[in-house]
């Protein structure tokens, strides 16, 4: 069986916020709620696992969350 790479679905939505739609990292924490630092922490490791995952031809797994942005606000992405 081949393993899979997990992706956090807040990892995602980062990655989308920045990559996809076009937003700023300042826009794309703001928007989750999250400081910039954070924000760049989660775009580092989504980038990360999909360049494992695409060198290693193995499926991506994205996991769903339920997560609280640095206010304590609980947040479904």
């Amino acid at each position: 069986m081949v393993d899979s790479v997990e992706v956090y679905d807040y990892e995602v939505q980062a990655f989308k916020l920045v990559y996809a739609d076009g937003l700023s990292t300042e826009e794309a924490a703001l928007a989750m709620g999250v400081s910039k630092a954070t924000l760049w922490r989660m775009l580092d490791s989504c980038r990360s696992k999909l360049a494992i995952a695409l060198a290693g031809c193995k499926p991506i797994r994205i996991v769903s969350t339920t997560w609280r942005n640095e206010g304590g606000e609980k947040r479904n992405v």
